[in-house]
């Protein structure tokens, strides 16, 4: 984006104080005013055969739209949400909430969805372009329904968390807001007996079982890890689309998880990469790691790729140093995820980090194998600090 430099010669001092003092209001106004394109990509990480979104409601505001407040009761359009994942109440809210200050709002969908119900799949992305004004919409909040489900949704709850302009209005650059197991939230408003519950067994609209209870972090499916007592209906059951709801796949509170991802950046800085990829064949398994143009002669087999961790939000770059390690020792747990890096917990500097001792379920049952045909993946690729924001 080019800005025009204007250069003033002044010759006196009285003249220069008063036409210091009206550039910085006019500065100001400019930044106010000054429109910006960015881009946000929704990302779903749930493996194959997890759970499901529904379209994804996004709004710019400039700070002063609070969607909820965890240990509060949910108000009726967050119940439309988490419920149904209707967004229609929340736009009507957020349009009467924001309309002195001009906000901008949309519901971001999935092409690739149902007909009529274009919903994001596990794994599926999807980008949309806003036009903003830095202290308009200085802020983002984002919602979306967890399917299938009671009443589980995500979104952001401090309505100050993302922030894309400073105080001067500039754009603070790319955003990455990382989405974890532990951050879907359970609205309060509907019993999780898994009856009734949308996207697998539901009959009609408001028909589970009415509850009055604050919004909580999600206690898990019945018969997830955090949540093992009770029989499972949703985890083991065929959802709407008729396909099987994988019990470990779309357990959300297994240890690690992430379940998406929201990246915003300047419309100007989005470009379409094609990168490489670097198949490691394991075992008869094929494991992927995104792969950057330069390689590290020497290392290993010379593929340098990244590894995101979620518990700093920074990216790591590493090189394969050894593509099967015994079955023996401790190891810390890698997640692929196609097309993009893949995921652990623990970085350098991180007490869990293993120097880069990895293990792949690469049968998806969400238990330690030995390695063969049909058993997991052992490997060595320690992470080459500094960490980054971007791969």
């Amino acid at each position: 984006m080019n800005m025009n430099k204007r250069i003033i010669r002044l010759k006196y001092w009285t003249f220069v104080l008063p036409v210091l003092a009206l550039l910085i209001v006019a500065s100001s106004v400019h930044a106010d005013h000054h429109n910006v394109s960015v881009v946000v990509k929704i990302e779903s990480l749930v493996p194959e055969n997890g759970v499901y979104f529904t379209p994804v409601w996004v709004g710019f505001h400039d700070g002063s739209f609070d969607l909820f407040d965890l240990g509060s009761l949910a108000g009726e359009a967050v119940e439309n949400i988490a419920e149904d994942g209707n967004v229609s109440m929340l736009r009507a809210d957020f349009e009467a909430a924001t309309a002195d200050t001009g906000g901008v709002d949309d519901v971001i969908t999935s092409p690739a969805g149902f007909e009529g119900l274009p919903l994001f799949d596990p794994g599926e992305s999807v980008m949309a372009e806003f036009t903003l004004t830095a202290m308009q919409h200085r802020y983002m909040s984002f919602a979306s329904m967890v399917i299938p489900s009671n009443d589980a949704f995500i979104a952001n709850h401090n309505p100050r968390a993302i922030e894309l302009f400073d105080a001067a209005g500039s754009f603070k650059g790319k955003q990455i807001i990382t989405i974890p197991g532990s951050m879907v939230w359970d609205a309060g408003t509907e019993l999780n007996t898994e009856m009734d519950a949308a996207f697998i067994n539901q009959t009609d609209h408001n028909t589970g079982v009415t509850t009055i209870s604050p919004i909580l972090p999600h206690p898990g499916y019945l018969g997830s890890y955090a949540n093992p007592g009770g029989k499972p209906i949703i985890l083991g059951g065929t959802n709407a689309a008729g396909t099987l709801v994988d019990p470990a796949g779309a357990d959300f509170t297994l240890p690690y998880t992430v379940v998406a991802r929201i990246t915003i950046e300047l419309a100007s800085d989005v470009k379409e990469l094609t990168e490489a990829t670097v198949n490691l064949v394991t075992t008869g398994r094929a494991i992927q790691l995104t792969s950057k143009p330069d390689p590290l002669p020497g290392r290993g087999n010379g593929a340098l790729g990244t590894v995101y961790v979620t518990s700093q939000g920074l990216y790591y770059d590493t090189f394969v140093s050894a593509d099967s390690l015994p079955y023996k020792g401790r190891f810390q747990h890698l997640i692929p995820v196609p097309g993009e890096p893949s995921m652990t917990e623990f970085g350098p500097g991180d007490p869990g980090y293993l120097g880069g001792r990895w293990w792949i379920d690469a049968n998806d049952n969400g238990q330690m194998d030995p390695p063969g045909e049909d058993g997991d993946v052992y490997l060595l690729c320690p992470l080459l600090p500094p960490g980054q924001e971007t791969p």
